[in-house]
């Protein structure tokens, strides 16, 4: 699980976290990350969890992206996102 991610993403950035176990699912808490979060995806080929409530800011959309609703979100046994609220409502 990756929660957000750095801004840059190279052949060997990619390599050592496949090494490291890779990345099964993606969760982006604010849109600083959605520029970059759309290449993560495509890398390890794993979906993006993004609040539908942020949709509007996402300018570059992917099929890897999943909008959820609600205050959680279960998206691994044992792995909650929370709807905590942090630039937007």
């Amino acid at each position: 699980m990756l929660w957000d991610c750095v801004g840059y993403l190279d052949d060997d950035l990619a390599t050592r976290v496949q090494e490291l176990g890779g990345i099964s699912a993606i969760a982006i808490s604010h849109p600083h990350f959605y520029g970059a979060m759309t290449e993560w995806a495509r890398a390890f080929d794993a979906p993006v969890y993004i609040h539908e409530a942020d949709r509007e800011w996402v300018g570059r959309t992917v099929p890897l992206i999943e909008y959820w609703t609600g205050d959680t979100r279960q998206i691994a046994p044992g792995m909650t996102l929370i709807k905590a609220g942090t630039h937007f409502a």
